[in-house]
């Protein structure tokens, strides 16, 4: 009898595509397929506690446990230049930010926002968001983030409304700012 594959899927838009793939191609062996759904950081821990079995992970908990992951060759969650979805809102320019709201659903682009802003020498503050209830941070509720601090951070769906939504704001796009002192693509899960 086959063992369920466990799957870890990620509720952003930018990879549905490959669980599409999956559910139409192997469907003779839905049966043995399982799907388990949270965020990349989440699921990163749970491929490394053998809880599930494969999943897009957060690149940066690669970078801290390679010995631990296969990777998929030529398949990754990466952007040379703008991604869209990795969004630095703010009603102050990038220069005069000192606190940033995080929210609990990245582990990679947190860490690309504080590299870039130790590159410029912005020292700021980070707090992370509540991850569930009403009080999360999110596109609809950001006023409630401007309180407690000068920016927010939002990623995948949230960082593409952000971008649209307040436009009138500076927004600033990761990617971007990544590849103009890398000169390189960022990578953001595997």
């Amino acid at each position: 009898m086959l063992k369920h594959l466990v799957i870890g899927s990620t509720p952003f838009r930018n990879i549905v595509f490959s669980y599409y793939f999956i559910e139409k191609n192997f469907g003779n062996f839905k049966d043995h397929l399982k799907f388990y759904s949270a965020f990349p950081p989440q699921l990163g821990e749970m491929v490394l506690n053998n809880e599930i079995d494969i999943a897009p992970i957060s690149s940066i908990l690669y970078a801290k446990h390679p010995e631990n992951f296969l990777i998929l060759p030529d398949f990754s969650i990466s952007a040379k230049g703008k991604t869209g979805s990795i969004i630095l809102v703010s009603p102050k320019s990038m220069d005069e930010i000192s606190s940033v709201c995080l929210p609990s659903n990245s582990a990679t682009s947190i860490a690309v926002l504080k590299i870039i802003l130790k590159v410029k020498g912005i020292d700021a503050k980070f707090k992370i968001s509540v991850s569930s209830g009403a009080n999360q941070f999110n596109v609809s509720n950001v006023s409630n983030a401007f309180d407690d601090c000068d920016a927010a951070l939002f990623i995948g769906d949230d960082g593409i409304s952000a971008k649209e939504k307040f436009k009138n704001l500076n927004v600033i796009d990761l990617g971007e700012e990544g590849s103009k002192i890398t000169g390189k693509a960022m990578v953001y899960a595997l």
